[in-house]
């Protein structure tokens, strides 16, 4: 075989190996691209719009007992509609939250917050009433029982559906870091290889000029 047959050769299998590093590499870094984005852009967000439906329920609920509490109706009135005014924010991150949720598990537990939700939001409307007719003891008696059992059957669902979204979000995180230590042991085989036929090669080309 001539020279420059032997050199070509030996060129031709030394850049496949290093194209073929290289997309493994590209290929390396865009799984765990997707990976990172799937938990900034989802997993995450999620966990952020049940919290965000925690806080705002206790926030209605303490301003629906400032309400039962105090005797001036103009903080009553004030303390109600700030309860009120929860609800449309409550309903914006349900709504992210049924864009976002594809899955089957995810729906079944959404679903089952929704429907707590509703019960919840029906009995709440009863203590307004309740509130606004100054009928304080049967107010705090149906707060203290039916609204606060509804309220924690809210909580508890919400609860679920964060903790099935840390379950993937972790999930997520096992399989980046899995992919990362998978695709960098390739690489770094894939690495020696192309080093050590460089050096085959080179050191054939060599004892083949040497020998003319």
């Amino acid at each position: 075989m001539k020279i420059g047959m032997k050199l070509g050769i030996a060129f031709s299998v030394v850049t496949a190996l290093l194209i073929l590093v290289i997309y493994m590499g590209i290929n390396t870094a865009s799984t765990l691209n997707e990976a990172v984005q799937l938990l900034a852009k989802d997993r995450f967000p999620k966990t952020v719009w049940a919290n965000n439906i925690i806080d705002l329920v206790n926030e209605g609920a303490r301003a629906l007992r400032n309400a039962l509490l105090t005797d001036d109706p103009k903080v009553r009135d004030e303390q109600i509609e700030r309860t009120k005014a929860t609800t449309p924010k409550v309903a914006m991150n349900l709504d992210s939250l049924t864009r976002t949720i594809k899955n089957e598990k995810g729906i079944k537990i959404l679903n089952a917050m929704k429907e707590a939700r509703d019960k919840y939001v029906k009995e709440r409307e009863t203590v307004f009433i309740l509130i606004m007719e100054n009928k304080k003891k049967q107010a705090t008696d149906f707060l203290f029982t039916t609204l606060r059992n509804e309220q924690n059957d809210f909580l508890d669902k919400i609860d679920e559906l964060i903790d099935y979204q840390s379950e993937l979000f972790n999930q997520s995180s096992i399989e980046a870091e899995e992919t990362y230590n998978s695709q960098f042991t390739l690489l770094i085989v894939l690495g020696l290889i192309a080093v050590l036929l460089a050096i085959i090669l080179a050191v054939i080309v060599t004892r083949g000029i040497t020998n003319l």
